[in-house]
């Protein structure tokens, strides 16, 4: 038989699929011919014998003609239907898969959805005028682009909130396992209860487990490692742990709800003939702006109000203060995108060897920082620098195989004074990683390299 087109093989695949595997193609009269193949038993002959029925033929693209003069048209429309429909299930099943691959890779989406993704990034609350003008996406179709946005992505709103401007300090503790891992539920259960610890990844690698948490001062840091290491449960677990202090300076950590119960304890109330409240004192409408717009930034501030029962505009006047140079407790609203569609999460640690060689590669190292990928969401999604020992952590989305390594070359490529060790996230046991499609030029290692003089600022877009 002729060479079969490969649209034709793709083809008859999909049709073996909805009529089951007894067909058999035939080239007949130039035409590539579709027989379904069945058996009838033979009395004469007293064994079975083939019946072939003529289904249709295959155009060169791979699209089924059906053999309207060989068959009457009630069946020519059932077997239109029928082919229709399980083609339109295949063929909508494969596009599902290519649109997570793509989305993982590349983005996945027009370059005009990943506008409009930077900008929920930057800051959800802007009117659908300013989006239009910024993504160029009609305003009248901006609704629908971010409804369609948050089901493929599954976007929350948050906000973006600096611990240290409301009294806590982040740090990173690590620990290792050395007689194997305790229960995994024991332990997420343990680790919840603080509400201090707003992220823990499992990892494989260097270290077996990363909390990121929020404390007040260093004796409360450690009258956390304690109790977890002395809950019930794992006071007998042989392990090392270590702690931390670090500089965020790229991305953050999200805050969970029960970290707003720890806060709320902190609210001032009004006493007859107490003290004044001090400009380090939290107040009510404070407290309520930070924990609504964490949980959802486009909440209106009337909400707030209402909910609190505070009177009007007392929201919208705290956010204000909570925004302004001075307080800057918060720096935007913001999305966290909890479907990017990649293969896994790694951790990259780096010590930090000789601290002259890191000195020397800081602007380098900035300019690695805010050069970004193409994709959906940011290469990097959160950048530190530890104290003890001295050196960097970088979390990163990992599309394709060998990332990593890529990674750690153009490190080692970088600063030459550093010792690297890659984790992966096997699990995230409390709170939740973010992902976002950050404007890298509004970053911290942006405002760096401009204060150093070593780029020009650039003219940025304004989301405010």
């Amino acid at each position: 038989m002729k060479d079969v087109p490969e649209k034709i093989k793709e083809s008859l695949e999909r049709l073996k699929k909805a009529y089951g595997a007894r067909l058999e193609l035939r080239y007949l009269n130039k035409r590539f011919c579709v027989f379904e193949a069945t058996s009838k038993w033979d009395p004469e002959q007293g064994k079975p014998r083939k019946i072939t029925k003529y289904l249709g033929w295959l155009e060169d693209d791979g699209l089924m003609v059906p053999a309207r003069h060989r068959v009457k048209e009630g069946s020519i429309k059932e077997i239109e239907r029928q082919y229709l429909e399980k083609l339109n299930e295949l063929e909508e099943k494969e596009r599902g898969k290519e649109r997570g691959m793509a989305v993982a890779a590349t983005g996945g989406l027009s370059e005009k959805d990943i506008a409009l993704v930077k900008v929920l990034s930057m800051n959800p609350r802007l009117t659908y005028h300013r989006i239009s003008e910024i993504t160029g996406i009609n305003a009248q179709s901006i609704p629908y682009a971010i409804r369609r946005l948050e089901k493929l992505l599954d976007i929350k709103y948050t906000m973006i909130i600096e611990p240290s401007k409301i009294g806590f300090f982040e740090n990173i503790i690590f620990a290792k396992f050395l007689n194997g891992r305790p229960d995994m539920e024991v332990l997420k259960g343990v680790l919840e209860k603080e509400p201090r610890i707003q992220l823990a990844l499992l990892t494989t690698g260097e270290y077996d487990l990363m909390i990121f948490c929020v404390a007040e001062t260093n004796g409360r840091l450690a009258d956390i490692l304690y109790e977890v290491r002395n809950a019930p449960t794992m006071a007998d677990v042989e392990s090392v742990w270590y702690t931390t202090p670090v500089a965020v300076d790229y991305g953050f950590t999200l805050l969970r709800k029960e970290f707003f119960n720890l806060l709320e304890k902190r609210i001032w109330h009004r006493k007859k003939g107490g003290p004044r409240p001090t400009k380090s004192d939290l107040m009510l409408r404070e407290f309520a702006v930070l924990k609504e717009m964490n949980e959802d930034s486009t909440i209106s501030f009337s909400k707030i109000d209402e909910k609190y029962k505070l009177p009007v505009g007392s929201a919208k006047h705290s956010y204000e203060e909570l925004f302004s140079t001075d307080v800057h407790a918060i720096t935007l609203p913001t999305i966290n995108i909890r479907k990017p569609n990649m293969r896994y999460i790694a951790v990259i640690k780096a010590d930090i060897l000789v601290a002259s060689d890191f000195k020397s590669a800081l602007m380098d190292l900035l300019q690695y920082i805010i050069s970004d990928s193409d994709g959906v969401i940011n290469k990097l999604t959160y950048y530190c620098v530890s104290e003890t020992p001295n050196g960097m952590l970088f979390i990163l989305p990992v599309f394709s195989e060998g990332t990593i390594d890529e990674v750690e070359k153009e490190l080692r490529s970088l600063i030459k004074g550093i010792r690297i060790y890659s984790m992966i996230v096997s699990d995230v046991l409390v709170g939740e990683l973010l992902f976002r499609k950050f404007d890298n030029y509004y970053s911290p290692p942006y405002y760096g390299l401009v204060s150093n003089k070593i780029i020009k600022p650039v003219d940025r877009v304004n989301y405010y």
